[in-house]
């Protein structure tokens, strides 16, 4: 892109974007207190990490075979 005195608007979009961190959710086990993260950061590269505790409120009855075409049952319901 260079150093243009006035960007176009293509290029103010592309920075933009460039701009917006990249998020993702997931579930990292817990073991004896210590949650092990593998993280691969280019060279000079910064990152936050935020690690928020999730308490499991499901309750004990739940199964995931209670869920429509997920049980173990035959597609005509025997």
């Amino acid at each position: 892109m260079g150093r243009p005195l006035a960007p176009d608007d293509r290029r103010l979009d592309a920075l933009r974007e460039a701009a917006e961190p990249a998020r993702s959710h997931r579930s990292v086990p817990v073991t004896g207190g210590r949650a092990d993260v593998d993280l691969v950061l280019g060279r000079n590269e910064v990152t936050p990490l935020e690690l928020i505790p999730v308490v499991d409120e499901t309750p004990e009855w739940w199964s995931e075979d209670r869920l429509f075409g997920l049980g173990g049952e035959d597609a005509d319901g025997s």
